[in-house]
């Protein structure tokens, strides 16, 4: 039992915060190799890798954020805990979400109870963040991991492949193939899964002086 932080949560943010950076790299990687290029060629073919790159990491962030406020708007706004969260963070929300690259990657972050923060319990149940992780698919993967490939796999038939270059083709291929994976089996788990959503809210004097203590004890009725 931890009571600071959800490993999972952690693990997820910081895979695809890695691949971010790894991305990064490479652009400016392939940067490198356009300026010190001699053959007009192949130096037009690296800025055109570079520009392409530039352009598929901006707009699958913009998508991705255009998504977080299209679902808290429309969705999450109706749980009580939620809706005073964003009230309060959503700006930080939002910040972050264009920092690290992705708007998944700071749900990830803002759900993960790290060090049992307020600001780290956004609130969001496992119902919430199933149907929020399907649409990773339509962004992300789609906008970004696809496109950032097949740069780098033309980045590869320009030169001989090197540490960076392989490292971001690693790392997309993993995202894509985890995404699929996780798509398919929250797919199944949404489309078959039955519940009920039990909503209870208890006020009192005695839970605002025993706040830490009431929350460990929900997230071990949760688990």
């Amino acid at each position: 039992q931890n009571d600071y932080y959800k490993f999972k949560s952690i693990i997820i943010a910081m895979f695809q915060m890695l691949d971010v950076v790894s991305d990064i790299f490479f652009v400016i990687d392939v940067w490198y190799k356009h300026y010190y290029q001699v053959d007009m060629q192949k130096k037009q073919e690296y800025f055109a890798i570079f520009v392409g790159c530039i352009i598929f990491m901006i707009i699958p962030v913009l998508i991705s954020i255009y998504q977080l406020s299209k679902i808290s708007t429309k969705y999450w706004m109706y749980d009580n805990k939620i809706r005073v969260w964003l009230l309060s963070n959503g700006g930080i929300l939002y910040l972050f979400s264009f920092l690290m690259g992705s708007s998944f990657s700071s749900i990830q972050v803002f759900n993960s109870h790290l060090f049992g923060l307020n600001i780290f319990d956004m609130g969001l149940n496992h119902r919430h963040l199933f149907s929020w992780d399907m649409k990773k698919i339509y962004s992300i993967v789609l906008f970004e991991n696809i496109p950032q490939l097949m740069l780098q796999t033309w980045c590869c038939t320009q030169c001989e492949i090197n540490f960076i270059t392989a490292v971001s083709m690693a790392m997309s291929s993993l995202s894509i193939i985890m995404a699929f994976i996780n798509y398919v089996i929250h797919r199944k788990l949404y489309d078959t899964q039955d519940y009920i959503e039990i909503i209870i809210e208890i006020t009192g004097q005695s839970i605002i002086d025993n706040e830490t203590n009431c929350k460990r004890r929900i997230k071990s009725i949760k688990e």
